[in-house]
């Protein structure tokens, strides 16, 4: 097998599935060895032959629970203790309603950074005692540019 400088395999021959790919389009510009293709000009195209679960949305759907499971379970305990915290807020008002950004605001009051949460956050809601009101707004959290989020029901 050939190497580079540094004793490394040639990336030409790591794989074949990288191989023919290299082959087809050239390296990409993580690729060190600097022997890039030109790229195509706006009179040729250039596709990927995708596989029959690139798009697939009972797959998308399966990955997506797990790995909201995946990250609830590890921080299962301060979910747990947020959940009961939005419950409680919510209760307080008359709407009895509730946003990802009022999770946030009690982790920040308790003493938590938002990052302790991780991406757990994205399970507060998933409980059966919540509905989607079919409303969004936006949020107020910086670190979030303003962008949509749901508005929850306690039922």
């Amino acid at each position: 097998m050939n190497q580079d400088r540094q004793g490394r395999p040639d990336p030409l021959e790591r794989c074949l599935e990288c191989k023919a790919l290299i082959n087809q389009f050239g390296h990409e510009p993580w690729c060190k060895t600097g022997r890039r293709r030109r790229k195509p000009n706006g009179n040729e195209q250039q596709s990927l032959d995708f596989d029959s679960v690139t798009f697939s949305k009972p797959l998308s759907e399966a990955a997506k629970q797990e790995g909201m499971e995946l990250s609830a379970s590890s921080r299962s305990i301060l979910l747990e203790t947020v959940r009961t915290a939005l419950v409680q807020i919510a209760l307080r008002r008359p709407s009895r309603e509730a946003t990802a950004d009022d999770g946030q605001e009690w982790l920040i009051a308790q003493g938590y950074k938002p990052s302790d949460l991780g991406n757990a956050a994205g399970s507060m809601f998933t409980r059966a005692d919540w509905i989607f009101t079919g409303r969004w707004t936006r949020s107020s959290r910086v670190s979030s540019h303003a962008n949509d989020i749901r508005i929850w029901r306690l039922k």
